[in-house]
């Protein structure tokens, strides 16, 4: 996504209707963003939530101004498929990222955070963090990780230490 030019990260459409999700340290919620899809088509991103406890900036696109009034109307994004297992040590995950050109790394889950937090009277326990082994060369803020099935299992975050993804 960009504002003015200026390359700010990776998303993912968590929906297909135009839900995006992606690092929240290098936007501020005041600007409108375009996003280019993996076809070259430009969208517009407006800021929808942002929590900064996780670090997460929810946005909604709106439908490609190139589509007519009926198509947009239809419009529907390609969206990830969420992981429904958690990732497990030494799985193998996929990054896709790069900010000149795609980049594809392929690596493995060296080890798994997790997090308890109150909720009503009981206390639950989440995955915070993934550290895997995965090249970093090419992680820009927002690079998805996904399992081997293609499910979206991680993001990388501005937060996230060496190899780690949220």
């Amino acid at each position: 996504f960009t504002d003015q030019n200026s390359f700010y990260g990776i998303g993912v459409f968590i929906t297909k209707e135009g839900l995006v999700a992606t690092d929240r340290k290098p936007v501020t919620n005041t600007h409108i963003y375009t996003g280019t899809l993996s076809n070259g088509t430009t969208v517009v991103l407006a800021p929808l939530a942002i929590d900064k406890e996780s670090n997460f900036i929810l946005f909604k696109a709106s439908p490609p101004t190139t589509l007519t009034e009926k198509e947009k109307e239809t419009f529907v994004f390609g969206s990830v498929v969420l992981g429904s297992v958690e990732p497990k040590l030494g799985q193998s995950v996929v990054s896709v990222g790069g900010q000149v050109s795609n980049a594809i790394s392929v690596g493995r889950v060296n080890s798994l955070q997790t997090k308890e937090t109150e909720v009503a009277s009981s206390t639950v326990k989440y995955l915070a963090g993934i550290d895997t082994d995965v090249a970093t060369k090419d992680l820009v803020v927002g690079t998805p990780i996904f399992n081997l099935s293609g499910e979206f299992v991680g993001m990388r975050l501005a937060s996230d230490i060496f190899g780690r993804f949220t």
